[in-house]
C-alpha cells in the first residue's frame, strides 16, 4: 500500500528536524519547509553554509521565499545581496544536485522515479510506498 510510511510518528519526526535546523538559523529559516524529513540534512547543510557566507560578509543580506519539492528535486528560493548572491546560488546548486541522487523520504542512496506520472526521488525501500524499518533514519545526516 502506497505511502504507509507516512506514519504520525515520521511526521512528528519532520516537524523536529524542520525545528531543530529552524533553532540552529532562526535568522535564515523563516518560512516552513514542503518536502520531507529525507532532504532534511540537505538543508541543514545549505544553511551552514549560508551563515558561513553571511558571517564573512558582514553587512550581506539573506532572505528565504520557499523550501520545496519540485520535479522529484529539491528547491531553495532565496533572494541573497549581490556581494554573496553567487555563492549562495552554488550552495543551491550543490543541495539540488544532492536531492536528485538522495531519498526524500529517508535520506538513503536514491535515483528518480516515475509513479503513475508523479516523479520522486526514493531509495529501493520507499519506492513503493513501504514503511521505513529504522525511524533513525529520519534524524539530520
Amino acid at each position: 500500500m502506497a505511502w504507509e510510511w507516512l506514519t504520525p510518528e515520521y511526521e512528528r519526526a519532520q516537524r523536529e528536524g524542520y525545528e531543530r535546523i529552524r533553532a540552529k538559523h532562526p535568522a535564515l529559516v523563516t518560512v516552513p519547509f514542503e518536502c520531507y524529513a529525507g532532504w532534511h540534512g540537505i538543508i541543514q547543510e545549505y544553511f551552514d553554509e549560508v551563515d558561513r557566507l553571511l558571517a564573512e560578509h558582514p553587512g550581506s543580506t539573506y532572505e528565504l521565499l520557499q523550501v520545496k519539492e519540485k520535479f522529484a528535486g529539491l528547491r531553495l528560493y532565496s533572494r541573497a545581496s549581490d556581494d554573496i548572491h553567487e555563492a549562495v546560488l552554488a550552495a543551491y546548486d550543490r543541495a539540488a544536485r544532492l536531492s536528485e541522487v538522495t531519498c526524500e523520504v529517508c535520506g538513503r542512496p536514491g535515483a528518480l522515479r516515475n509513479r503513475r506520472g508523479a516523479y520522486m526521488t526514493r531509495c529501493e525501500e520507499h519506492a513503493d510506498g513501504s514503511v521505513p524499518t529504522d525511524p533513525g533514519l529520519w534524524k539530520e545526516r
